[in-house]
């Protein structure tokens, strides 16, 4: 888990969501701080480091370039696939402006403001680069940015947070959010062909923070933890993997259609009881299993296959995959062993979690990303031999959001 991450589920571990304006403020407190020590002294005069062959200053990350230098983004014309959003705060943690970096290497600035719950919950570039959501006055704003078209809607209130994809480019996700502060346990559905728009049903014993896919059908898929690790935890903090559950619901009614379970998709973490439970006595400990943030599922573009990565904070040399056959309703276990050493595998080292972006013929694309949380590695693995085919080096700035990268928080 990121530490913005840990941050998140720290601050919503007794209360979800009445306490979310203390989760926003400890998010902003945390960003005036990271933003106040990128270029301290200390950081300017250290020697470059340099990691796996990647050059690496201050902080550890690339910084973002000015944003004062680019153009506005141009509301009548196509500027081509996104690549990445880099969202911009003021010194005490309000929201500023947000920049856009084209695949070609344009770099727009975004109308609108990237609030620190979209920053830290949302993926506001869809996988393929094609869609962009941006904020306008108290309206969600959906555009193409390889054509003309967009689409506004006030339903999921005016920081609507971005949660889900369909690989099919059809159907965008948005988590409830009235503004800034608050967070809804409301999910809506936007279609990208028409713009129409539909509040999802959750189902009995659904919340939106566990939503994990949108199908290509239009169904949300839900991941609710599978039966705790046995035996009792004995010491904190102490992680094991489990099989996580995925939940296919009817959009209007939220009935359940069809159930999945994966393995290596959920993350148990030991927990002292008294954290998570005000009502226990805080001078006797007891330990608990507690499920770890969320493991979104990738599908591709036909919805025959999934694939979750299970995101434990670290060093990642090893990526624990849960794959699914979605016809056949098997899943299956996958574990890719990744060598931080060596000129193929440059920038490994620095890697602490891994990132799923897209799934397509078998392939299955991850982004690596650092302690600062600066995306640095690109890794295409094959699930039908179990390695990396590919290993490219990127440059994505701190807090950067890449697109189609699934944030983990809930």
């Amino acid at each position: 888990m990121n530490e913005l991450g840990q941050l998140y589920e720290e601050a919503t571990a007794t209360s979800r969501p009445a306490s979310a304006q203390a989760v926003t403020q400890r998010i902003q407190r945390r960003f005036r701080r990271r933003r106040a020590g990128r270029f301290g002294v200390g950081a300017l005069a250290a020697a470059a480091l340099v990691l796996g062959g990647v050059a690496w200053h201050g902080g550890g990350a690339t910084p973002p370039a000015p944003i004062d230098t680019a153009a506005q983004l141009p509301a009548n014309r196509p500027v081509g696939r996104g690549e990445y959003l880099q969202p911009y705060f003021a010194n005490d943690g309000t929201p500023r402006n947000a920049l856009l970096r084209t695949r070609s290497g344009s770099r727009y600035v975004v109308p609108g403001q990237v609030g620190p719950s979209v920053a830290l919950m949302g993926t506001p570039l869809s996988p393929n680069g094609r869609w962009l959501v941006t904020y306008a006055g108290t309206d969600v704003v959906v555009r193409d940015l390889t054509g003309n078209r967009s689409y506004r809607t006030g339903r999921a209130g005016k920081d609507g947070i971005p949660v889900a994809w369909s690989s099919n480019d059809r159907w965008l996700v948005l988590r409830g959010a009235p503004d800034g502060n608050r967070v809804d346990d409301t999910l809506f559905r936007v279609d990208l062909r028409n713009g129409a728009v539909r509040k999802l049903a959750l189902g009995a014993h659904h919340s939106a923070a566990e939503i994990a896919a949108i199908l290509p059908s239009g169904e949300p898929v839900f991941e609710v933890p599978g039966s705790k690790p046995t035996p009792k935890p004995t010491k904190a903090p102490q992680q094991r993997y489990g099989t996580g559950i995925y939940q296919v619901v009817d959009p209007g009614t939220g009935a359940l259609r069809k159930g999945y379970s994966v393995p290596n998709a959920q993350l148990w973490q030991a927990e002292d009881v008294a954290r998570i439970d005000p009502a226990s006595p805080k001078h006797t400990p007891r330990l608990a299993w507690v499920a770890q943030t969320r493991s979104p599922l990738i599908l591709s573009p036909d919805a025959t296959q999934g694939a979750a990565v299970t995101t434990q904070y670290g060093r990642r040399t090893t990526l624990r995959l849960g794959v699914l056959d979605v016809t056949g309703g098997v899943g299956r276990a996958v574990n890719v062993v990744i060598s931080p050493n060596g000129t193929a595998a440059d920038g490994i080292s620095a890697v602490r979690e891994w990132r799923p972006v897209t799934l397509d013929h078998g392939k299955l694309t991850v982004l690596g990303r650092t302690g600062s949380n600066a995306y640095v590695v690109r890794l295409t693995i094959d699930l039908a031999a179990h390695n990396a085919v590919a290993v490219d080096k990127i440059h994505y700035p701190e807090d950067s959001l890449p697109a189609g990268v699934v944030s983990t928080a809930r």
